[in-house]
């Protein structure tokens, strides 16, 4: 279902992306072009980024709302801190009591090929700092290096007893 109607739509679109080849005829007779019509048509690129706006918002929602509950939990203000996407980290130092000079060391993620390295490394450190504050291992903070398990140890440091 869905693939007819983004076929329908690069059927609309009539861009000519040279000999590639054919998809066939649908159903209805019309001709459905090649598959990089299809990828390339701007409903799908716009779909592509719509569904990922929404994955964004929820993903920032949830952060916000762990980090300010995580802040709430030990007492380390202001928790609307949590809101505001890169001032975030500051209160994230304050909540595992760091120094605050590692704030500086977030520069580094601005370098290629060494700044995701880094600033996977130095997230696990605030971390391994924040679990402790919540009476959890530390070692949870390296669990934050992990994509989607970062989600549900968020969770945990936030609302688990």
């Amino acid at each position: 279902m869905v693939l007819e109607i983004l076929l329908d739509i690069a059927e609309k679109t009539s861009v000519n992306r040279g000999s590639f080849p054919s998809l066939g005829t649908s159903p209805a007779g019309g001709n459905y072009g090649s598959i990089l019509d299809v990828i390339m048509s701007d409903g799908t690129i716009m779909a592509i980024f719509a569904i990922l706006a929404v994955f964004g918002l929820i993903y920032y929602v949830y952060l916000s709302v762990t980090i300010m509950a995580i802040a709430k939990r030990t007492k380390t203000g202001p928790a609307w801190l949590a809101w505001i996407p890169i001032v975030r980290n500051y209160l994230v130092v304050k909540i595992g009591g760091v120094p605050m000079w590692t704030l500086a060391l977030f520069l580094v993620g601005l370098i290629p090929y060494l700044g995701v390295p880094a600033m996977s490394a130095l997230t696990a450190y605030w971390f391994w700092h924040v679990a402790e504050k919540c009476g959890k291992p530390g070692w949870w903070g390296i669990l934050m290096m992990v994509p989607i398990v970062n989600l549900v140890v968020l969770g945990l440091l936030a609302w688990k007893k």
